[in-house]
């Protein structure tokens, strides 16, 4: 996304938009992927059987063709609209997302003291939140697929590759989101799938339940499961019996 700030400061590609109280715009939808963030006001918006409300600093990353509304609540509500080129999303799924970013004062402050100079300044506050923004989707969207594929042996790499991370930056912005890597949280996710499996089916070798949940054997998973929740998975699923009869159990 290196090229994104120069392509957008060429086309100036957002719109200021305000409404009083209890105006509505009716069921509607856009032709582009839309970034849309609030400037001030409230409005509730409603699409997908989703009802979000949205304060100053929200941020929406409306999919394009999304059918929405949006109702006015607060005495004037303002927000600014730009269009997103459907090729800086790729490889990502089409979908909605919602966040907040206190760039949103920024602009307004910009739009309030500035007048017409404020263009490039909005334009490159808008650039930084869509990337913020695109960003955390494609984290977002790794952490799917890490949970997806557990029980696979994919490479870490492999998943950053198909989200449009680099392989050294999906670490880094992991666990800026989730508070650990991604080797961990797909660590985290076979145990707790092994640890069902030993409730479910107690006597299935432990061979047998690392595989189905992707460790490579079963000292691979031991070593996860002592490390994780300081038993293994034996103690684990003897645990899991005395809690049935009433007695003490181990946490996953």
């Amino acid at each position: 996304m290196r090229s994104l700030e120069c392509k957008l400061m060429e086309s100036q590609p957002w719109a200021l938009h305000a409404h009083d109280s209890g105006a509505r715009l009716p069921l509607h939808a856009h032709d582009a992927t839309h970034l849309v963030v609030v400037l001030a006001g409230h409005f509730t918006d409603v699409s997908a059987g989703t009802t979000r409300s949205c304060t100053p600093a929200t941020v929406l990353l409306r999919a394009a063709g999304e059918p929405h509304e949006d109702r006015f609540c607060a005495a004037r509500s303002s927000y600014v609209t730009m269009a997103v080129a459907a090729t800086l999303l790729e490889p990502l799924p089409v979908e909605t997302i919602a966040t907040r970013h206190r760039a949103a004062a920024q602009i307004a402050a910009a739009l309030e003291h500035n007048g017409s100079s404020a263009k490039p300044v909005v334009t490159r506050l808008l650039t930084g939140i869509l990337r913020h923004v695109v960003r955390r989707a494609r984290v977002q969207r790794a952490r799917q697929l890490i949970v997806e594929r557990s029980r696979e042996p994919a490479r870490i790499s492999a998943i950053a590759a198909e989200v449009g991370l680099d392989p050294l930056d999906l670490p880094r912005a992991f666990r800026r989101e989730y508070g650990r890597t991604p080797s961990q949280f797909r660590a985290e996710t076979r145990v707790l799938r092994a640890c069902d499996e030993l409730r479910r089916i107690p006597r299935l070798p432990l061979a047998e339940i690392a595989a189905m949940c992707g460790f490579y054997d079963q000292s691979h998973m031991t070593n996860a499961f002592r490390r994780l929740i300081g038993v293994t998975p034996l103690q684990y699923a003897d645990s899991s019996k005395t809690a049935a009869g009433g007695g003490r159990t181990f946490r996953a």
